[in-house]
Parts: structure tokens; C-alpha cells; sequence
């Protein structure tokens, strides 16, 4: 996320990885992003405008595939 509006500000991203192929905290969490279980108060607040944030990439870069499917916790 913090590349994608750098570069809407007009800033320059480079993306280094420790290795050849992209395996550690690129792909850490497949892509999750977590609401649930979050504190009430500034942490879900925060999990919930960073969820708005990457549904709005999601719409400006379709490629992403970003699917907001949820979830259900039993």
C-alpha cells in the first residue's frame, strides 16, 4: 500500500528483496488482510480505513485481484 500512493504522490518505488524470488514479507500473509479480531477503538479503526484503502487499489489496479470475500470465525 505504502508503494502504490508514493507513487500517486510522484515519488520513485523500488521494491528489494533479500533473495531472487520473492518469498519472504512480499508474500508473508497471501495477501490477508485482517479486520476481525481487532480492539475496539483506534486499532479497528485503523484495520477498518486500511480495508477501505486496499478496496480502493483494488478498483484503481484491477490486476491486484483484490476480492473482498470476509470471513466467518466459529
Amino acid at each position: 500500500m505504502h508503494s502504490y500512493y508514493a507513487l500517486r504522490a510522484g515519488m520513485r518505488v523500488i521494491h528489494c528483496e533479500a533473495d531472487v524470488t520473492p518469498n519472504r514479507a512480499s508474500v508473508r500473509n497471501f495477501g490477508l488482510i485482517w479486520v476481525s479480531g481487532r480492539k475496539s477503538g483506534s486499532e479497528l479503526t485503523l484495520a477498518l480505513r486500511a480495508r477501505e484503502l486496499w478496496g480502493d487499489i483494488g478498483i484503481a489496479v484491477p490486476r491486484t485481484g483484490f476480492r473482498a470475500h470476509g470471513s466467518l470465525t466459529l
